[in-house]
């Protein structure tokens, strides 16, 4: 018996070796991610590189759970980090930041706050980030490609209104949970890239006010799910895409302000039946108003200035769009006669037809809305008859 229980006693101690986890190995694993007192010392080592943090980011406090603009998890760990606007401005350097101290992070938002320097690699490290929000800051340098490569679970981006340049990565089209994606009001430079196009749950994209240049690829008639979607003001040339045509859903298209040329695509723009703004203005458009403008059914906003449309103005298709407030076609060739229709847009409080060679009399409806404080008319630069409003 003695023998058998001996046997049973060296079974047991292998069977232990085997299901067992050696010191080592449990420290090892313990120590793969910060700790809590880690997050608590990179966000103080962070305060201590600028100004105006708040006073509750104390160095007596090893948790910062109950810090102002730390929300944490169940388990005490940092995951959301939000200075939206705090007091104005804290003056710091965003690179100053040990992001690799935040596994849990889930939320960053610090609009607003003159945080200068990089967007460092190491913010790519975070592979739980759902909320990026560093926008009207003084950031400079590049859009780190770890970002774009590692992020994937990011529904919204948001850099406008910074000092950012060089290219937009390509691998931004890794980032397939995006809904929203603002880069506008930087200095981002070379082509949109294709790779946008995989985006397909995009609803709102702005990249306006940059030196992007080239064409609109094609690939973004593939962002069907866009709402909103501004282009202008970078460098763009060559002809609107058919494509675009796919985009269905959107309310606001802002071509303005490049070098695009040729007709306004009739196809693309009879689809575009839900936009409430479009904007093709400052380009280099020839031919004629499509009358499948007319086809828009909520129109407010339409502006065609500074390009070099001729022909006349299409009766039938202005004249639908009752629901204008601001109707710009200014600085264009159009010739023959104001369409009497324009009078009937109840909601105008805009219109702009200076600068054209339209002839004829100005409708008598129109000179009585200049009497009105809630209208600015503008026929001069015209051959036009009869009452010339101010201004």
């Amino acid at each position: 018996m003695a023998s058998y229980i001996f046997i049973l006693e060296i079974v047991f101690v292998v069977w232990a070796s085997f299901t067992t986890v050696s010191p080592t190995t449990a420290t090892e694993s313990s120590s793969s991610l910060p700790s809590e007192e880690e997050e608590a010392k990179a966000l103080l080592n962070w305060k201590a590189s600028g100004y105006y943090f708040p006073d509750s980011w104390d160095a007596n406090d090893t948790s910062p759970c109950d810090w102002e603009g730390i929300t944490c998890n169940t388990a005490g760990r940092v995951t959301v980090i939000n200075l939206y606007s705090y007091q104005g401005q804290v003056y710091a350097e965003l690179h100053k930041l040990n992001f690799s101290s935040f596994q849990y992070l889930l939320h960053l938002d610090l609009f607003d706050n003159g945080f200068s320097g990089t967007i460092p690699d190491d913010i790519g490290t975070l592979s739980k980030f759902t909320y990026l929000d560093l926008s009207w800051n003084n950031l400079s340098g590049q859009l780190p490609s770890s970002l774009a490569n590692n992020l994937t679970r990011l529904t919204e981006l948001d850099v406008y209104y910074n000092l950012l340049m060089g290219e937009i990565p390509p691998a931004i089209g890794k980032l397939s949970n995006l809904i929203n994606l603002y880069l506008h009001n930087n200095s981002f430079n070379g082509s949109i890239p294709r790779e946008i196009g995989y985006l397909k749950n995009l609803n709102r994209l702005g990249l306006s006010s940059n030196m992007l240049s080239g064409s609109i690829p094609t690939q973004m008639g593939n962002l069907r799910n866009l709402t909103w979607l501004h282009l202008g003001y970078n460098k763009l040339s060559g002809s609107i895409p058919t494509q675009m045509g796919n985009l269905r859903n959107l309310t606001l298209l802002s071509l303005g302000g490049h070098k695009l040329s040729g007709l306004i695509p009739t196809t693309t723009f009879g689809n575009l039946k839900n936009l409430f703004v479009l904007d093709l203005s400052n380009n280099m458009f020839t031919g004629s108003i499509p009358m499948e403008i007319g086809d828009m059914e909520h129109p407010i906003q339409l502006n065609l200035s500074h390009n070099r449309i001729s022909s006349s103005i299409p009766t039938t298709a202005i004249g639908n769009l009752r629901n204008l407030s601001a109707l710009d076609l200014s600085n264009n060739m159009f010739t023959g006669s104001i369409p009497m229709e324009i009078g009937d847009m109840e909601h105008l409080t805009r219109l702009n037809l200076s600068h054209n060679k339209l002839s004829g009399s100005i409708p008598e409806h129109l000179g009585e809305l200049n009497f009105s404080n809630y209208i600015t008319l503008d026929f001069s630069y015209n051959n036009l008859e009869g009452f010339v409003p101010d201004k």
